[in-house]
């Protein structure tokens, strides 16, 4: 299992498929994307769509809770799909090539990149009105406007910017990103 995904009162794990719980996790059901090389890196939702971002094959989305599934991959570059997130009316992909916007459901994504310096991004965050997301190198970068623009938020992380961002946490007021090879 590589992500784990709530929408509802359905609990959906990603790895060689999509597979879904409706019973908080005792029991278990293929939900049929399964594609002979695909792996599940990402999930994510926005109203009734379910969106399963593939490690080889873009973006995969259902209408049904998981039973169908669906392509959605016009103006995606780059086919690893490394995090998902859906803000306001639109969904954001991570991707080996950029951030990609969304406003359709993924039926097109427009590269997303004004300010932000590195190609590789792993994972997205958000908190309130921000944006934060974790790129290969670079250190980590925030948007105010749901992605249009990125700007970066390096103050006093040194050096270790250079290494890739592997996760944020929040408690209270305090935000942290780890990097890798740096329990900073």
């Amino acid at each position: 299992v590589q992500t784990l995904f709530t929408n509802g009162a359905n609990l959906y794990a990603g790895g060689s498929d999509v597979f879904v719980s409706k019973n908080n996790g005792s029991s278990w059901a293929n939900s049929g994307l399964s594609i002979k090389t695909l792996d599940v890196s990402a999930l994510a939702s926005r109203g009734t769509t379910l969106f399963a971002g593939t490690t080889t094959d873009g973006v995969f989305a259902s209408t049904d809770n998981g039973l169908n599934w669906a392509s959605r991959n016009q103006g995606l570059v780059g086919s690893s799909i490394k995090a998902l997130i859906v803000r306001g009316g639109s969904v954001l992909a991570a991707t080996g090539s950029g951030v990609f916007v969304s406003s359709d459901d993924g039926r097109s994504w427009k590269k997303s990149d004004v300010g932000f310096t590195s190609k590789s991004v792993r994972t997205f965050f958000s908190r309130g009105a921000t944006l934060f997301l974790g790129p290969g190198a670079g250190g980590v970068f925030r948007s105010t406007d749901d992605g249009a623009t990125w700007t970066a938020a390096n103050d006093g992380l040194g050096a270790v910017i250079e290494n890739p961002v592997t996760g944020f946490a929040v408690i209270g007021k305090a935000f942290f990103a780890s990097f890798v090879g740096s329990p900073s």
